[in-house]
């Protein structure tokens, strides 16, 4: 039987006739470097079956043809493109390729998924603060708790452009902790968050990031036009996990154990495992009994809790 669609890691310049079914994992629109109100291009990052994954890029000429067309976490069918190597300092993917779309570029959209969206590549936090060397030009995927903030100032850049800077402190489920400092709309986005009297934890996942490190300090810091923030609500929001964080029903699989989740709604394929377990032993962490009941493992470890019961007051687990 003949393949249906190719693989994104199998891309090459030698054809144009690529047939791909893929999400949209990431989209943004990249200014003008003469007039930054003016798109210059829109760039998006896709997925496959097989989690590979590449950048893709509507030049100008076509941004108007594909503006408000093509949406993040969605699954299309897209074919024929013009293979080539940007070498961009900055990269969303280890791919070697990117994807321009052409003219004659065929983009459709899939209403029933057959694969499973994986938003996320999570790098853990310990692992950017052991690292030897720091590779600034690989944007990564953080996820924890902002445990600390500072006051938000006004910047001017050196390209003369007026925006916000906000530091805030972000910690994991094993309490490593790694500074964090946003730019721009971002600070206005979690700023209402960043409450004194809030009593919710505010679990964030911090999306293609810049990792530096400078004087001997690692932190990670928003790229102008790429990065993304994702806060609580977002993700409930974005995954359908009825607000708790839960995303299957009735069982999530982890590693080689199964949490059991009960009185739960949801729908499936909307984020990976690893992101959603995560993300619930986040909220669970901080309910009430945490010291008697709650797991402080990652998704790499051992999960010894099994059952997951909710009540009107909270989840417990059993």
């Amino acid at each position: 039987m003949a393949k249906l669609f190719d693989m994104l890691m199998d891309v090459s310049p030698k054809k144009l006739a690529w047939n791909f079914l893929v999400y949209v994992v990431r989209l943004w629109e990249a200014p003008s470097r003469y007039n930054p109100k003016e798109i210059n291009s829109i760039e998006m990052v896709l997925q496959d079956s097989q989690v590979g994954r590449i950048q893709a890029s509507v030049p100008k000429a076509l941004v108007r043809k594909w503006n408000d067309n093509i949406h993040e976490f969605k699954m299309y069918k897209m074919s024929n493109f013009i293979v080539v190597d940007k070498r961009d300092k900055t990269k969303t993917t280890m791919n070697r390729w990117t994807l321009n779309f052409s003219h004659r570029t065929v983009v459709v959209l899939v209403e029933n998924p057959t694969f499973p969206l994986q938003a996320f590549r999570l790098t853990q936090i310990p692992k950017l603060l052991n690292a030897d060397r720091i590779d600034d030009s690989q944007l990564v995927d953080i996820m924890g708790e902002v445990v600390g903030k500072e006051n938000h100032r006004e910047l001017i850049t050196s390209k003369g452009k007026e925006t916000k800077r906000l530091s805030i402190l972000v910690e994991d489920l094993d309490n490593y902790r790694i500074g964090c400092v946003l730019f721009g709309n971002m600070v206005d986005q979690i700023l209402p968050y960043l409450d004194d009297g809030r009593v919710e934890p505010l679990i964030v996942i911090l999306q293609f990031f810049r990792s530096i490190r400078w004087n001997e300090k690692t932190s990670v810091q928003s790229h102008f036009d790429i990065s993304k923030l994702h806060i609580n609500s977002d993700l409930e929001e974005n995954f359908d996990i009825s607000g708790l964080g839960i995303p299957y029903t009735p069982s999530l699989f982890v590693g080689n154990d199964i949490i059991t989740v009960m009185e739960c709604r949801g729908r499936s394929g909307s984020a990976n495992d690893a992101v959603c377990t995560n993300f619930l032993i986040s909220r669970l962490k901080y309910m009430e009994s945490r010291k008697e009941h709650l797991v402080y493992r990652t998704w790499q470890e051992h999960v010894n809790v099994k059952t997951i019961t909710m009540h009107s007051d909270g989840l417990y687990m059993i």
